[in-house]
């Protein structure tokens, strides 16, 4: 595995693509495996291992940088040039904010994401953490953590919330 992807835009594809393939339109397409029999965040040389264009923005509320990337077609075994834009703002009450936008001349599957890391513990253990979601369903994943594209029921409410 060697990396834990710390802070990264993840891409094409966010989590993994079992036997490191897909079909699309009737179509099956092979991409890179990297985690053992899969395929992780759009295989070895996903974005995160891409150089981005980077260009500083501004508005009357925040400031920031957009970061774009042209994923040619075939790159990683993907259809479709892809053009990607991702912008990190920071508002004047420290809130992070991230903006996806991406196109493509040709059907891709994608499935872009951030893989950054909060403690929120203020200074606690993070292992000690406790997620809640507001959700009707949720997508199991298989022993080999793909997931199996089967809705499950969400698991129940409960856990504790909090503030430092």
């Amino acid at each position: 595995k060697g990396t834990a992807y710390f802070g990264a835009t993840i891409g094409r594809f966010g989590n993994r693509l079992a036997n490191g393939a897909f079909e699309l339109d009737g179509r099956h397409y092979q991409v890179p495996k990297n985690d053992g029999p899969n395929s992780l965040h759009g295989g070895p040389l996903g974005f995160d291992k891409r150089v981005w264009k980077a260009q500083p923005t501004n508005s009357k509320d925040s400031v920031g940088v957009t970061l774009t990337y042209l994923s040619a077609d075939g790159e990683m075994g993907f259809p479709g040039n892809l053009k990607t834009e991702v912008t990190y703002s920071l508002n004047e009450h420290n809130e992070l904010r991230i903006d996806y936008k991406a196109s493509t001349d040709k059907a891709t599957v994608l499935n872009l994401t951030n893989h950054s890391y909060f403690n929120l513990a203020c200074g606690g253990d993070i292992k000690a953490h406790k997620l809640i979601l507001a959700s009707d369903f949720y997508t199991p994943k298989n022993g080999e953590d793909v997931p199996t594209g089967r809705p499950s029921r969400s698991f129940p409410r409960s856990g504790r919330t909090g503030r430092c």
